[in-house]
């Protein structure tokens, strides 16, 4: 029995033939358009900000319906289907998801930037977003359903690339942030551009070792692969990351004031 259009748009795109994708497909990105523009007209008028900002923004979650164009090596792939729910992503789905995910924002939050006359502000947002979803994606391997399961055999979290790729957008954005801030008041306040630089470098170390949870969980005393063991995990390094900051901006001024 064929669908009808409204059927398509509402069915999970997982559940859909070939054929029906590219319907779908269509009638997302009208609809992406369609809000993107009216969104952007309604903000642009009431809040003084750039339509073409706005607009490119939206725009750049077209990228995210790239996987759906090739229907044969994504949609139609059993390994990007969960082996409990075929209806569902597995963790390799979710991974090149992810991955399309961070390169909209990517290009999303540029533009946005470059249209506000704010380019930094566009490019520490890009970062945040895309750096950590794109090594998740680099590290692929690592992040599988082979993860879940114990060496007894009982089955946990594992290494969810949803998951850690939250955790590690909130660790970005704490410390990515505060780098490249620093770095870009350094020009009126006279700080060390070499440290703040170094500083970033460092953070984006950090967050590798973050999402490195194989490497984590043979240090730690506890399994971060178990749910209640990666809450304890994300508690330490939100913590961890918090602190960072602070220490770095309190030896700063001493050595200012020494």
């Amino acid at each position: 029995m064929e669908r009808s259009l409204l059927n398509i748009f509402k069915t999970n795109t997982l559940a859909l033939n070939k054929s029906e994708v590219k319907i779908q497909l269509i009638e997302h990105a009208i609809l992406i358009s369609l809000f993107s523009y009216i969104i952007s007209r309604i903000v642009s008028s009431y809040f003084s900000l750039s339509f073409w900002a706005l607009f490119s923004f939206f725009e750049a979650g077209i990228i995210m319906l790239i996987p759906s164009m090739f229907w044969d090596k994504f949609l139609n792939n059993p390994e990007m289907h969960s082996p409990d729910d075929y209806l569902e992503l597995s963790f390799k789905g979710l991974n090149v998801l992810q991955f399309f995910m961070g390169l909209a924002l990517l290009i999303g939050l540029t533009l946005f930037g470059y249209f506000i006359d704010n380019l930094i502000f566009g490019l520490v947002c890009a970062l945040i977003a895309f750096f950590p979803l794109c090594f998740i994606f680099i590290r692929r391997n690592i992040f599988t359903e082979d993860s879940q399961y114990l060496s007894k055999g009982e089955k946990v979290m594992g290494f969810n690339p949803k998951s850690y790729g939250f955790l590690a957008i909130i660790v970005a954005g704490i410390l990515i942030a505060f780098a490249f801030f620093n770095l870009y008041f350094s020009y009126y306040d006279n700080l060390n551009i070499v440290l703040t630089i170094m500083f970033l470098l460092c953070s984006f170390v950090y967050m590798c070792f973050i999402l490195s949870p194989d490497m984590m969980n043979k240090v730690l005393s506890f399994e971060i692969r178990e749910r209640s063991g990666f809450i304890v995990y994300s508690i330490l390094v939100i913590i961890l990351s918090a602190m960072i900051p602070f220490f770095y901006l309190i030896d700063k001024h001493l050595n200012f004031i020494l």
